[in-house]
């Protein structure tokens, strides 16, 4: 009998602007691990349109999809499980995409080959409804604390646009690079669930690197859309373009979520949920 992640559903709570994604393994109808994780946002200024909280529904969804490949690589299950919602068969196609480059180098740490073996399920003829909200001309700079942040805060601020900074988390290295860009400055709290946790230190699970900045990016799609900004300004190293090894045909890039390609494929997945 063969191993299933199972996506089992999302939900957001407006009263503590708190975002549970909820996962689990199962060998037929038995369930083996269970997992929570909860994304924390700030307080959301002004009352969200009903078009708002639609879009933020389909973006919740798609960050669900996203940060289950954190539980999913502990097990590489032989099969995906969607209860929380529906693929299009175009999203399939980005997610499995994803998933096969995103853990591209925790595959060849863990001699594992992922390639055609990981299959999102969608429906046929399903199609996306989008939203053409009007936004905000103005930025969003995520801050990680290492140059690259530091250097588009500077950019932009000289060029006289509307900023403000994000982070998950506010480490003493964020924080002094919010403090010394004068900026506002927006925290989400990123809360791993613990079994995860306890299971890596074991040992008894797979463990290894996933595409961080890329499933950040869903989050930062869901905050320019709460806090009314229409750009996200993320910095990116060239050198993110350039793969570190080949597993057959597959290039591996440890850092796949932030090259061109990744930002292309996304890029076009939000425009299907809010174009503007």
């Amino acid at each position: 009998m063969c191993k299933a992640f199972y996506y089992k559903k999302y939900d957001f709570d407006t009263d503590t602007n708190t975002l549970t994604l909820s996962y689990a393994v199962q060998e037929g109808k038995t369930c083996l691990h269970t997992f929570h994780e909860q994304i924390i946002f700030p307080p959301i200024p002004i009352p969200l349109s009903h078009e708002r909280k639609e879009a933020l529904k389909s973006i919740f969804f798609l960050t669900h999809i996203a940060f289950g490949i954190s539980y999913y690589k502990a097990f590489c299950p032989e099969e995906i499980k969607i209860e929380s919602g529906k693929l299009t068969a175009e999203q399939a196609t980005f997610f499995n995409r994803f998933f096969v480059a995103g853990l591209g180098e925790f595959a060849v740490r863990n001699h594992l080959n992922l390639q055609g073996k990981i299959t999102f399920p969608y429906e046929k003829d399903l199609q996306t409804v989008s939203f053409p909200i009007n936004f905000q001309k103005r930025f969003l700079v995520p801050i990680g604390g290492g140059k690259d942040s530091c250097v588009s805060l500077d950019v932009l601020g000289k060029i006289g646009v509307e900023c403000c900074g994000i982070s998950i988390g506010n480490p003493r290295p964020i924080q002094e690079c919010a403090e010394k860009s004068q900026l506002p400055h927006l925290v989400l709290k990123r809360v791993i669930d613990s079994h995860l946790i306890e299971l890596n230190q074991t040992g008894a699970v797979l463990n290894g690197h996933v595409p961080i900045t890329g499933m950040l990016a869903f989050l930062l799609w869901a905050c320019g859309l709460m806090y009314d900004y229409q750009y996200v300004a993320l910095s990116c190293e060239r050198s993110a373009n350039s793969g570190n090894l080949m597993q057959g045909s597959l290039s591996v890039n440890h850092q796949y979520s932030k090259s061109f390609e990744f930002e292309t494929e996304f890029y076009k997945l939000t425009q299907t949920v809010t174009p503007n």
